[in-house]
């Protein structure tokens, strides 16, 4: 794109914070450290219509949709087309562009950004200045936000149970809630989209069952309402009350009542719904640890290939120096017995010659072939044996874990 500053610029539309993790095989790769989302930097940075800031929330609803290769693809093509942007190349998330074209519009590929902290952190941190200059900052919930005030201790609090999530939510938004739960204050910050309006109805779900009251304030009219309108149809409509000018809160009273009544016909037993969201937290914890044992192993599982494959190349090329066609016939004795014979004859000070040659014969090797080279070949092929033991057994473990687990992916 070009900024106002008619410099060409590229960003992505959709970004995710990567870090550097160092894998079983001691190279360094990089992961993601969050899940995706939409470039905050792509509607703050002043190119484009303001108005077109709703729209986009609107389009991305409930989330982007990763893991759907089509409708992540649809989402992009549609946000695009929102902000007036031509579609240079395929959209498909499996196959990107190796480079970036010079038009303006939008590429499928992947682009590093190295950031020194992001919109949302400048305008904090320029609050905080401000904050420089009050007062009366100290009696607000501002006071947490300074390091080593004794109203930032945390308190022990008492929660009524594990987490529950009646909205769908992934887990950097899952441990947001944890926070909210424990910490005195905390601060969520992202673009349109990224679940905020999920994020808080979950919150005052739990701020609820812990026994606690919320207040849900907005300088936006709008995100109040849609706040209350996802807990009346998908919670329980007397969760939050919506209050504000004179005919709202003349509702007030028959909310009230409303969710009242339907409280009291409500005949679930609370203790058994919340002995079931335990089980549930429970049976969830395991069956997460048994995916992250899946990846692990499929990660094992893929090392061991590579290195089986590499022991084959170089077993066939040692194969080379001892029979022709470059492979054993079908020998009576194994590999390490074939090592240890050979490794023997090596320090052997009597008929060495003899024995090799009776050796070489069994073997069916030609008569050049060293007992160096017997014995490189059968360290090879006791190696290539222990691998195809290891990916056999690695597997089994793999079929045994995926029966328990199951096909974690979504269904149509």
């Amino acid at each position: 794109m070009v900024d106002r500053d008619h410099r060409p610029k590229v960003a992505p539309l959709l970004s995710v914070q990567i870090e550097p993790k160092r894998e079983p095989d001691d190279e360094w790769r990089l992961h993601a450290a969050v899940e995706p989302e939409l470039n905050p930097a792509v509607t703050a940075s002043g190119i484009f219509d303001p108005s077109v800031t709703e729209e986009i929330g609107d389009l991305l609803g409930d989330g982007l949709p990763f893991g759907d290769a089509d409708a992540l693809a649809d989402l992009a093509a549609r946000t695009a087309g929102l902000l007036g942007l031509d579609i240079r190349s395929s959209l498909d998330p499996g196959r990107l562009d190796s480079h970036v074209g010079r038009g303006q519009g939008v590429y499928n590929a992947a682009v590093s950004v190295l950031a020194e902290a992001s919109g949302f952190n400048t305008a904090l941190v320029e609050e905080l200045r401000e904050l420089q200059t009050c007062e009366d900052w100290a009696a607000t919930a501002a006071v947490h936000l300074v390091p080593g005030n004794d109203a930032q201790e945390k308190k022990d609090r008492t929660l009524a149970g594990p987490l529950a999530a009646p909205l769908p939510c992934n887990r950097s938004q899952e441990e947001t809630l944890e926070q909210f739960r424990r910490a005195p204050l905390t601060i969520v910050t992202g673009p349109p989209g990224t679940g905020k309006t999920q994020l808080v109805v979950n919150a005052v779900t739990n701020a609820w069952l812990d026994g606690e009251k919320v207040l849900v304030t907005s300088t936006n009219n709008a995100a109040v309402d849609v706040a209350v309108a996802r807990a009346e149809t998908d919670i329980f409509s007397g969760l939050l009350m919506r209050t504000g000018n004179r005919t709202v809160r003349e509702q007030i009273p028959d909310r009230v009542t409303a969710a009242s009544e339907r409280a009291a016909a409500h005949t679930g037993d609370p203790a058994e719904a919340r002995a079931r969201l335990k089980r549930s937290v429970v049976e969830r914890t395991q069956l997460m640890e048994k995916l992250a044992l899946l990846d692990k192993l499929d990660a094992e599982l893929l090392r061991v290939a590579e290195k089986l494959d590499e022991a084959k190349r170089d077993l066939s090329e040692a194969a080379k120096e001892l029979w022709i066609g470059a492979s054993p016939p079908k020998l009576s004795i194994d590999s390490p017995t074939i090592e240890r014979r050979a490794s023997r004859l090596l320090r052997a000070w009597f008929f060495r010659r003899f024995r090799a040659r009776r050796l070489r014969k069994r073997l069916g090797c030609i008569e050049t072939a060293s007992l160096e080279q017997i014995v490189i070949w059968a360290r090879l092929d006791r190696r290539r044996s222990k691998l195809i033991r290891e990916l056999e057994a690695g597997q089994a473990e793999h079929q045994r874990l995926k029966a328990v687990v199951g096909d974690p992916a979504p269904t149509a």
